[in-house]
């Protein structure tokens, strides 16, 4: 990134393979470098690329859900455009034919659609601080503030694309109930009225209350019925649920309409996201950009930096690249509280 801000020719793909490699490299020896991270001898730079890569996996782990729907985490940044095709797996309702001994078997179409994805939302969450705090402040304090602003940054954004699970886009509610009403009963009602839908590929999603709900079920606290004690000890349930692959979230936004939860197939809802590197003339004025990639996801967490002379301050933010739409409206069904 140093050779690129300089004017060298770097490709994209180059930087996001270092970026991906670099996060190996410091997950590997996490523990090595933060013990000596405090020491003032360490330069500014290498502390804020160590800064980036710890603070990746908080925000990381609030975006890693929305790879359960057609989700593309591109992590070369976009450059004379801001379009990614999403592969689209829509679901097949295509009737099998008979066999015919004049024509013999008639084939179908099984091409991967896609759908194109405009990456046009931009959100930050900045920190200012000055060089005196940042050469004194120990550095775990600093790490800490960052980790703060990464899940808050990766909040609203998953906030943001789950705004479009309306009635307008997915229709009527499947079920309303009260999170005490909630059962596992009711997820044995949500497999049926999914009995179409590949089995694979089926997501469950639930607010806090209605996970907590399932918690106490003795269908599920109950070891021996369960076949894991998975709720007692970890206070989690299996990734896979009645057939669902499962998840709990705590910020699945209400959208005016008592939103607490939905099943869905993959094709639900389309994602994309990318970085978008700074031009060379806003590098060569001064900015400091980098961005940190998490090689399993290829989800991306970047940054910029640049200074205010007269106040000695140097302003940091770290940055969200993203787009999103509404997929098949017939592959989401809504749970509501009534």
């Amino acid at each position: 990134m140093a050779s690129a801000a300089r004017g060298n020719s770097i490709t994209n793909e180059a930087l996001a393979n270092a970026a991906s490699e670099r996060q190996t490299h410091y997950m590997a020896n996490r523990l090595q470098i933060g013990a000596v991270m405090n020491s003032t001898t360490i330069a500014t730079e290498l502390k804020r690329q160590v800064i980036l890569a710890e603070i990746l996996t908080d925000f990381t782990r609030r975006l890693a859900p929305l790879g359960l729907f057609s989700a593309v985490f591109n992590n070369v940044p976009l450059e004379g455009t801001d379009k990614i095709q999403v592969p689209f797996y829509d679901l097949d309702a295509t009737a099998p034919t008979a066999w015919n001994s004049a024509t013999g078997y008639s084939p179908g179409n099984t091409t991967t659609s896609f759908r194109e994805i405009s990456v046009t939302n931009r959100v930050s969450q900045g920190m200012a601080i000055t060089s005196q705090d940042l050469a004194r402040q120990p550095f775990l304090n600093v790490v800490e503030l960052g980790r703060l602003k990464a899940e808050k940054l990766a909040y609203d954004v998953f906030t943001d694309v789950l705004s479009v699970v309306t009635a307008a886009n997915y229709s009527t509610a499947v079920l309303s109930t009260t999170p005490e009403g909630f059962s596992s009963d009711n997820i044995a009602d949500l497999k049926l009225a999914c009995k179409t839908w590949p089995d694979s590929s089926r997501i469950l999603m639930l607010d806090s209350e209605y996970d907590a709900s399932l918690l106490k079920d003795p269908s599920f606290k109950n070891a021996l019925n369960a076949a894991s004690d998975s709720a007692i000890k970890e206070g989690r349930l299996f990734p896979r649920v009645f057939g669902f692959n499962y998840t709990e979230c705590p910020n699945i936004p209400s959208n005016s309409e008592s939103l607490k939860g939905f099943v869905a197939q993959k094709s639900a809802i389309l994602f994309a996201s990318s970085p978008i590197k700074p031009h060379a003339d806003v590098l060569r004025a001064g900015t400091a950009y980098d961005f940190a990639v998490d090689p399993k996801t290829g989800i991306v967490l970047e940054y910029r930096a640049f200074g205010n002379n007269q106040l000695d301050r140097a302003e940091h933010y770290i940055e969200a690249n993203y787009g999103y739409s509404k997929g098949n409206a017939n592959a989401l069904k809504r749970i509501v509280s009534p």
